[in-house]
């Protein structure tokens, strides 16, 4: 069969038969034009190659390196990613080069926005906060007002122009924040607040006029959380499964018929998905000025959002929900075999390495001193000493130098005076 790839590839590949590459084999060893046994028999070679198994230890060291703030889940039910392309080659998978199934931090971030702008338009339309045992209950716990909560919502995801724009399409709005707010007949008043509030933050102090007219002079702004890529940390024993669609009207679709009946010869076609039982990382790294709220906003938000809508193609038929998975499991995991520390990487990066970037959060770190010190934290008080040394601990250590409460031997020595 035909081929996406050059001569010379196919002839040092012997056709694909000598390819170990799994995502090659998707890429350019897989027909488009596949049809039934031929196509499946394709995708089951393929899926048959192994992914890189070093790619689950080397993500996770890059995580702590980066001081990531991280959320284990486990996929309970298969998860289709990618599938807009509709063709072979597409897979309907995100398959990276080491042939391992990950889901975009594109994708990562849409799941938590569209759970954060759904809990605030219904708290928008009731006057009820979700509250109690409902399913968006934590995205709006730490709110007193739906305008606080939006204006987090901006900050964390950022915005652009449009998201500030009442013009519809086919009678949708197309921002999500005025979608949002549109309801419940507090709009005016709810984006009157929130655009002044992110004027100030961006430096302005004039506050006249209506929300439509101060519009034009905020700044796009890329948000305050960069959500990363999410990968498996552990797979079962088989991480891709055949999954089979079978569509009904195939006539009517191609508008060959004006009316789907009960007559047309159904058409079953097979593709990969990712199975269920695999255990995702979500990555979370603040930048732009964020700090330890924003970055807890956005954890819960992509939290309700994983269990309550899920993430990937045809979550409505059950498609790709997640449970996050216990404290007291990710502190196991993360301690890889440590069963004496009172730390792990999530909450040493919370509790130290976050406070030590932040001026304004440094004395907060007076009641780590005696945890530290002890025995079974010495790894933790090493990577401490490691950061205070670093150029970024540069700041840290400046501040820290000559406080009493901070003991001096951890610090680097000071350079002799000149």
């Amino acid at each position: 069969m035909p081929f996406l790839s050059t001569d010379e590839i196919k002839k040092l590949l012997a056709d694909g038969q000598e390819c170990e590459s799994r995502s090659l084999m998707f890429d350019r060893f897989c027909d488009p034009r596949a049809k039934e046994d031929d196509r499946k028999a394709a995708l089951l070679f393929a899926m048959g190659k192994k992914p890189c198994k070093q790619k689950a230890k080397s993500w996770a060291e890059f995580l702590s390196q980066a001081n990531a703030f991280k959320l284990e889940v486990k996929l309970q039910s298969r998860m289709m990613v990618n599938m807009a392309g509709g063709v072979m080659e597409n897979a309907g998978l995100c398959i990276d080069r080491f042939g391992v199934p990950y889901i975009p931090g594109s994708a990562v971030k849409g799941c938590a926005r569209r759970a954060a702008l759904a809990a605030l338009r219904e708290w928008c339309e009731t006057g009820q906060k979700p509250a109690g045992d409902h399913p968006l209950a934590r995205c709006c716990e730490d709110f007193e007002t739906q305008q606080r909560m939006l204006e987090n919502v901006a900050l964390v995801f950022g915005w652009t122009e449009l998201e500030w724009s009442e013009e519809k399409k086919d009678g949708e709005y197309k921002s999500d924040y005025v979608w949002a707010t549109d309801v419940g007949g507090r709009r005016d008043e709810i984006l009157n607040a929130v655009v002044f509030a992110l004027l100030r933050r961006q430096g302005e102090t004039n506050d006249s006029g209506s929300w439509q007219q101060a519009r034009t002079r905020l700044r796009n702004y890329a948000g305050s959380v960069s959500f990363l890529p999410a990968y498996p940390i552990r797979s079962p024993t088989t991480d891709l499964e055949l999954d089979v669609v079978t569509c009904h009207h195939r006539n009517y679709y191609k508008r060959e018929k004006d009316v789907a009946t009960d007559d047309e010869e159904p058409n079953p076609v097979v593709f990969p998905a990712v199975a269920p039982g695999h255990e995702f990382v979500f990555a979370l790294v603040t930048s732009r000025g964020s700090d330890a709220f924003l970055l807890d906003c956005a954890r819960r938000w992509l939290q309700s959002g994983l269990e309550t809508f899920g993430i990937g193609a045809k979550t409505a038929a059950g498609y790709g929900w997640f449970q996050v998975q216990t404290a007291d499991h990710q502190q196991t995991t993360e301690r890889s075999g440590d069963a004496t520390s009172d730390y792990n990487e999530q909450t040493f990066g919370n509790r130290v390495l976050r406070r030590l970037q932040k001026l304004g959060e440094l004395a907060q770190l007076q009641g780590e001193i005696e945890t530290l010190r002890k025995p079974e934290n010495q790894k933790w008080l090493d990577q401490l000493q490691r950061y205070l040394c670093s150029a970024d601990g540069r700041n840290a250590r400046q501040w820290l130098r000559n406080k009493q409460w901070f003991p001096q031997e951890w610090l680097p020595p000071q350079p002799p005076a000149r």
